[in-house]
């Protein structure tokens, strides 16, 4: 019997989501097709080395890149476009002869975007009136009705605009995994240094790393044990070089500071968290997205959850950010700077509690089910 063929897409950097889904996917005929940023060594272990990738030049727009193997994808039973951010007025415009699906990761700015803007700044204004323009939002509609599914990062996110009337039952595609614990390695800490890291670019649009400075300013000197911290992801501008230079400033003979001036590897940044002891997620309730306002955990996820659970770390969280019930037993959550400085406390300096956390993770974890790919129902 001829496997189902499906084509997995992504024109952006989401490697860890193609990654996950190809391996939800196995069970199929799988070709990819991929941005220039793609690099087969950031997949994960069973990546099948002779899979037909197809990968965007430098050169090319994402647009000149789909055009070009048209025919090819029009081959398939199915498209899974994992990530659109641009060219909206080309794929408006495609007909697909496979059946599409469309990943939304920013639910707001596809799907309730007139009532999501936030015009607070000039930055955000120009944005604006460059998607007016560009009838961008024109184009963003008539892709999703063209299309035959779109789908989420998770249940909450999918509950929320369903019951918000914002998509029709019948439009939605069953989540796909967006994480896939392949990766995760036991590892044993060979020094009593505690490493806790806070991942991803510094961006403030995202996160608040005030509470977290503070936070350490106080408790710093009552660490019982040294204190690795690392700020892992490159500034993004002026406050992302500000962020690093405060923490810097905490050094001290039982506290050290990791920082990266610029873009991260995909292999240093996976080096790094396989040795975390625990996270820090200062994560905001309310983020932006270009123009439009998220709701974390809401309309979007974050990439630092999807990375506590790829990982198996447990984490600090500010207290807002929605978290699938799954994961509660694996987070603690911190209301503000004092709340999370006797968190702290009592993570680094109770070696035991620390332990039985990240066992309790580990634990938690299900073998990979190779059966998963036949509960979705592609046909």
């Amino acid at each position: 019997m001829k496997k189902v063929s499906i084509a997995l897409i992504e024109l952006h950097s989401h490697t860890e989501v193609l990654s996950a889904f190809l391996h939800t996917l196995q069970g199929f005929d799988l070709r990819i097709f991929a941005s220039s940023a793609f690099n087969p060594e950031d997949m994960l272990p069973g990546y099948e080395q002779n899979m037909p990738v197809f990968i965007c030049s430098p050169k090319q727009s994402n647009s000149e890149f789909i055009a070009q193997y048209k025919l090819m994808l029009d081959s398939f039973d199915w498209l899974i476009f994992i990530t659109l951010e641009k060219h909206f007025s080309f794929f408006a415009r495609q007909s697909w002869r496979a059946k599409t699906i469309l990943v939304i990761h920013n639910g707001n700015y596809w799907l309730d975007y007139q009532m999501s803007l936030s015009l607070n700044s000039l930055k955000n204004i120009l944005r604006w009136a460059k998607s007016v323009v560009l009838r961008q939002e024109y184009f963003k509609r008539k892709i999703l009705k063209t299309f035959d599914f779109i789908t989420f990062p998770n249940f909450i996110i999918q509950q929320y605009f369903l019951e918000r009337g914002l998509v029709k039952k019948e439009k939605i595609f069953p989540c796909l995994p967006f994480v896939s614990r392949l990766i995760l390695e036991k590892t044993e800490s060979t020094t009593k240094k505690i490493v806790i890291i806070i991942p991803g670019a510094i961006r403030k649009e995202t996160r608040d790393y005030y509470p977290v400075i503070s936070a350490f300013e106080k408790v710093i000197p009552l660490f019982m044990r040294p204190v690795q911290f690392v700020l892992l992801g490159g500034p993004r501008n002026k406050f992302g070089r500000k962020v690093q230079h405060r923490f810097t400033t905490l050094t001290s003979n039982n506290f050290t500071v990791v920082c990266f001036p610029g873009y991260v590897s995909q292999e240093e940044y996976q080096s790094w968290l396989i040795r975390a002891d625990f996270l820090i997620l200062p994560l905001k309730r309310t983020m932006c997205y270009c123009e439009c306002r998220e709701i974390g955990g809401l309309t979007k996820i974050s990439g630092s959850v999807n990375d506590m659970e790829r990982f198996g770390k447990p984490a600090l969280i500010a207290d807002g950010y929605c978290v699938e019930k799954r994961l509660d037993a694996h987070v603690e959550r911190y209301e503000n700077e004092i709340d999370l400085s006797l968190r702290l406390l009592e993570w680094i300096n109770n070696s035991e509690k620390l332990a039985e956390k990240k066992t309790a993770f580990i634990a938690s974890f299900k073998p990979p089910d190779l059966n998963i790919a036949t509960k979705f129902p592609f046909s």
